[in-house]
Formats: structure tokens, sequence, C-alpha cells
């Protein structure tokens, strides 16, 4: 099963996700270091609004990989989706007349490059796309921070996978797990506001 190709819709080659759609991206690929993180954005491409970002279970742990060179990869330099979890978001794609917009998945302590690796999974045996019109996403990850991030789409003429730049998010709407370092000064505060106030006879 897989969802409709954008040619249906005549839309253009790039997937551009909102600063809303890529800092919950960010998100998932400061949680998720130093493991890869990987994922799926599903919609109607000519409209952004319908756009969904949904995650997949990186399961490069349980099911070693090994890149075009031989070496042997875990999930904190490669990732493999969950075919279960990729099946679930290309049925509720199938089911909402959606297509796949993008893949993403996050490089930590690395660059946000296509590696050999990553185009050998995006092409066919005979070196074609294996989901056209769809745009891949590289978030680079370091130190927990997510740094830069790069769409890769495909290039019929130059038979290669082209790289165009993406702002990061702000960092206002990129919210790491647990308490943030603003909610956590403001907590900080709070208590000790609380242990110096005078303490109150009960009423």
């Amino acid at each position: 099963m897989r969802a409709k190709s954008h040619e249906s819709r005549g839309a253009g080659p790039e997937a551009i996700l909102s600063e809303t759609q890529l800092a919950e991206i960010f998100r998932q690929a400061e949680v998720g270091y130093p493991e890869e993180i990987c994922g799926m954005v599903v919609g109607w491409r000519n409209a952004p609004e319908t756009f969904r970002v949904r995650q997949v279970r990186n399961i490069a742990n349980q099911e070693p990989q090994r890149d075009t060179g031989g070496v042997p990869r875990d999930a904190r330099t490669a990732y493999m989706m969950d075919p279960l979890e990729q099946l679930r978001v290309l049925r509720e794609a199938d089911q909402q007349g959606w297509e796949v917009v993008a893949f993403y998945h996050s490089h930590p302590d690395h660059d946000a490059y296509f590696s050999a690796m990553d185009r050998d999974r995006a092409l066919t045996s005979g070196r074609e796309p294996i989901w056209p019109g769809a745009t891949y996403l590289v978030i680079s990850v370091v130190a927990r921070r997510g740094r830069a991030a790069n769409y890769y789409s495909w290039d019929a003429v130059r038979r290669d996978f082209l790289e165009r730049s993406v702002p990061p998010p702000r960092r206002s709407r990129v919210i790491s797990a647990g308490i943030g370092p603003t909610r956590k000064a403001l907590c900080c505060r709070r208590l000790l506001r609380y242990r110096k106030s005078p303490v109150r006879p009960a009423a």
C-alpha cells in the first residue's frame, strides 16, 4: 500500500513545511538524541494546512543495518522505519486521500547531509526514486540541540538529489522533553519565594 503520487495534483517538486511542523520534527530529533529519529509527512501537497507529521519508530537497534560499504550501523548512525508503523501511516494517508509529502530523519552529532546510504534507500535498483515527488529532510542534532536542516529532492534532469537549506525554526517553538530551561527557571524562582515567605498559622 502506498499513498498517491504528487503528480495527480500537479504539485511542485519541493515540500515546504511550516515553522510549526519543522519545530515538531526538531523537537523529536532533540528528544531522540543520541539516536536517529525518523518519520513521514503526509497530506495534500498543494494544501500545507493538511500536512501531518508522523514519527515512525527507528528499529535499527533491533535490526542492525549496514551502510553501502558494509559497515555495521545501529540507531546512533542509521535508521530503519518500523514497517508496521509505516504501514499505519500509509493507511491513514490512503483513507484521507493524502500523499506522502516528505520523509525525515536526524543525524546525531553529524551534519545534515544526504548520505550514500540515504540515497541508496531512496532509489530503486534501477536508480529511480522510490517515492517520486517526495522530499527528504535531514536534521543535524549536536549535543541534543537541532543545529541545521536540509531538504533533498530528486531532479530528473540531473538524476540526483538536490540540496536546499532549511532555516531552523525559532528556538521558542522547539520544546525539548521535560521542563524547558525557561519554565524550569520560573519554577525555581517560585520555589525560592515560597521558601522565603513567612509561615502563616493554620486557619
